[in-house]
């Protein structure tokens, strides 16, 4: 009767060994800064369109690059693992991909029913007024990014507190602190020194400015 349930205490799941979290935290960055580089394009080639038409197309380009990264991303992600208290970070941030996907794609289908041009029994009126909600939903996941940023970030910051019960150490060495902030820095640029930066790049602010903090590393004295 309990044979199922005595299999599942006889051979319980593997546990996940985890990511260690400069892996994690770098590949974050690299996920960020594809997505910026692709939104960059996409204001870059709008400002230089000669019509809609051509805009649609731009369009209907930048999104189809942004779903088959973020859908790269998720799997990316999804083979990585993060112990408590930091668990919940990759399957938060998954789901808001996933949710970010579902987006590009009816922004996608309204693009080509724009280009297809009219057909009978399509609202196109509708359509149009369906984007800058869509476009709105988009912006309040990437808020939602950036405010999960600082726990990524945390991460990267040893649980062992020191002789004045603080936590001053990061889990990474100091040329690992320099190989990250360069990363960041070069992956963003100027873009770092805006004074009201996009949703993603703030999130590399976030991750900058607390690598700049005055952290020891792990290959330095404890007190």
């Amino acid at each position: 009767m309990f044979s199922g349930l005595e299999t599942a205490l006889a051979h319980p799941p593997e546990k996940r060994s985890e990511t260690p979290p400069l892996q994690f935290v770098s590949e974050y960055v690299r996920q960020l800064a594809e997505i910026d580089e692709i939104r960059s394009d996409f204001d870059r080639q709008m400002g230089a369109r000669k019509g809609p038409e051509e805009a649609f197309s731009i369009s209907s380009y930048s999104f189809t690059r942004m779903s088959l990264e973020l859908k790269s991303q998720t799997a990316i992600l999804a083979r990585m693992h993060l112990n408590e208290p930091f668990a919940f970070l990759i399957p938060s941030l998954t789901e808001m991909y996933s949710e970010k996907i579902v987006i590009f794609r009816r922004l996608l289908e309204i693009d080509r029913a724009m280009l297809q041009g009219p057909k009978d029994g399509v609202d196109y009126g509708k359509m149009s007024s369906e984007i800058p909600e869509l476009r709105a939903k988009l912006d309040d996941i990437d808020n939602s990014i950036l405010k999960v940023t600082p726990a990524v970030f945390m991460s990267l910051i040893d649980s062992r507190p020191d002789s004045q019960n603080h936590l001053s150490h990061l889990v990474i060495t100091r040329g690992e602190r320099a190989q990250l902030l360069e990363y960041i820095e070069t992956s963003f640029g100027d873009k770092l020194n805006q004074k009201n930066p996009p949703y993603l790049v703030g999130v590399a602010v976030v991750l900058r400015d607390g690598l700049l903090k005055d952290y020891k590393c792990a290959d330095e004295p404890w007190d």
